[in-house]
């Protein structure tokens, strides 16, 4: 039997991030253990696109592994239900990821990640 895709989502901007990657694993087995169809929308706008790439190819699923006084243990996670780079796939693909009606809320970057990616090199 094929598990339903989620169908909505809840926009997350760089997944890649540590308080993403861990809200992703939390509510993935949230999803799972109470059969729910919400999942994330993953974009980048400033690098990552090999990130978006291999989530892509893998259908938006990705490997964790977890570490307990028992051992380590490894889970699938599958609450990502759309990748999006702004710079490969565009952005109104963006903003029309942004506008669906199905869209809940978005987790924006911090600040400080915001101005650090926005940055001119210095010269």
């Amino acid at each position: 039997m094929t598990e339903p895709r989620l169908n909505r989502a809840l926009l997350i901007w760089d997944l890649a991030l540590s308080t993403g990657a861990h809200q992703a694993v939390y509510a993935d087995q949230l999803a799972s253990r109470f059969g729910s169809d919400w999942g994330f929308c993953e974009i980048n706008l400033i690098g990552g696109e090999q990130q978006i790439s291999d989530l892509n190819a893998q259908d938006c699923l990705y490997s964790v592994a977890e570490m307990a006084s028992e051992g380590w243990s490894g889970r699938v996670v599958g609450v990502v239900c759309q990748a999006i780079h702004g710079e490969t796939d565009g952005i109104d693909r963006v903003l029309q990821a942004m506008s669906e009606p199905e869209l809940l809320l978005f987790r924006l970057p911090s600040p400080r990640k915001a101005i650090a990616t926005s940055r001119q090199p210095e010269r």
